[in-house]
């Protein structure tokens, strides 16, 4: 994926999230719409400019969200770094597989915000249910806004052209 193409719905993410915020929905609910841009385009093909791209726009949220700027930043960055390392060994175009992975990223995010943060807390209930009711909500919008951001037919044909090659012994 082009860095201008991830910034452009990262920042199209941020603005629906800020949206959604201020409709009033209590903040279990709210999907987290720019970490399914990451994983988006860490399946779409893992570059340098990738991850710079994932610490920016974690930059950007950690800004708009008025905290500690840096937690997201390092949430999106091990997340893209995480999923890169798997993407060639899953089939994102499943939508389960979509919505696991995106579970799974959702909750690791959280926590890793949450370890980095020392505005939240682990061991208080209601925060630990905000990350397992954010990644619940993420998940669920996964299959459709991983397809729309991967682009499923440009990852096959990469994989496509690297598995053609003739086979290593190393």
């Amino acid at each position: 994926m082009s860095t201008p193409r991830f910034l452009i719905f990262g920042f199209v993410a941020l603005v629906l999230q800020g949206a959604l915020s201020q409709l009033g929905l209590p903040v279990v609910v709210l999907p987290q719409l720019m970490l399914l841009v990451v994983i988006g385009a860490a399946f779409s093909g893992s570059t340098v400019p990738g991850v710079i791209s994932a610490f920016l726009l974690g930059i950007v949220l950690d800004l708009s969200s008025a905290v500690l700027v840096g937690p997201w930043a390092g949430a999106f960055v091990t997340v893209y770094a995480g999923l890169a390392l798997v993407s060639q060994r899953l089939f994102l175009e499943s939508g389960l597989v979509a919505a696991f992975v995106a579970l799974v990223a959702a909750i690791v995010a959280g926590t890793f915000f949450a370890l980095l943060s020392p505005h939240s807390d682990l061991a208080a209930l209601e925060h630990v249910v905000q990350i397992f009711g954010q990644a619940a909500v993420t998940a669920a919008l996964a299959p459709w806004l991983v397809a729309v951001v991967a682009k499923p037919g440009q990852r096959r044909m990469a994989t496509s052209v690297r598995n053609s090659s003739s086979l290593s012994a190393a």
